[in-house]
């Protein structure tokens, strides 16, 4: 039902790409921007299977660059695909009616299948509980793909329909207040309980071959100073720990 706020943000970068010119000079003043403030403002410019790719990215390939070590970009004929095929496939999908349903594939196929179901199953079964996802019953989900966007954002809210359909049943405070994400506290673990973990694991020699010196010192001092958002060092981490508990090298 579009409630994610980057649903708004690739309906907008959408109707942007079809009315500016691409590539432009306007694109071109962009690229000049700190890569923070980049992003989003440089989604309009890139084809609907690029924005695809910059879903749940947690580094984009210029950060990429900058982390890992010449040694290991030379051996790599190019940075692989961020996301797999059938992910980049919902792009082109003709079932879907509109940007905001073939984004909603994507999430299906990628975030939901991969992250969210999978742990929310590994979770539950750990506790001896049974996890009843009811909103993906296969009918509600055909139906909520089907419909158009406009149904499903309104005057900048996601969930439209949704809302409106249980507008009899909730209170307003319910249905008004700002969306709630589960996210797990992955920088305060790093920076808390885990640190001594993390800091030896970007000081391993796997890490070596893998990060650059300068990348690896910075994500050492990042630990000692928790931020809430700041969420990238900890695929990192458990890559390191995934390639020392195989034994592998580089």
């Amino acid at each position: 039902f579009a409630g994610y706020p980057h649903f708004r943000r690739h309906q907008l970068a959408d109707r942007l790409r079809r009315r500016l010119p691409v590539p432009g000079p306007l694109w071109s003043a962009l690229r000049l921007l700190p890569e923070r403030f980049r992003h989003s403002l440089m989604l309009p410019a890139l084809s609907e299977a690029e924005r695809l790719a910059t879903l749940r990215c947690r580094m984009s390939d210029r950060a990429k660059r900058r982390a890992l070590t010449d040694a290991f970009l030379e051996a790599l004929p190019a940075l692989p695909a961020t996301l797999p095929g059938p992910v980049l496939q919902a792009a082109a999908d003709p079932r879907w009616p509109d940007v905001v349903a073939r984004l909603s594939a994507a999430e299906v196929r990628g975030y939901l299948v991969n992250t969210l179901l999978r742990d929310g199953d590994a979770m539950s079964m750990a506790h001896a509980l049974e996890l009843r996802p009811i909103l993906l019953d296969h009918e509600v989900v055909a139906f909520a793909l089907a419909l158009p966007s406009a149904l499903k954002i309104r005057r900048g809210r996601g969930k439209a329909v949704f809302s409106a359909a249980l507008a009899d049943l909730l209170p307003p405070a319910v249905l008004s207040r700002p969306k709630r994400g589960f996210e797990l506290p992955l920088h305060a673990w790093l920076a808390g309980p885990l640190r001594d973990r993390a800091e030896a694991a970007f000081h391993s020699p796997v890490a070596a071959q893998l990060l650059t010196a300068s990348w690896r010192a910075a994500a050492c001092r990042r630990l000692r100073r928790p931020a809430p958002r700041d969420l990238d060092l900890w695929p990192c981490f458990v890559l390191l720990e995934w390639l020392q508990r195989q034994r592998l090298t580089l």
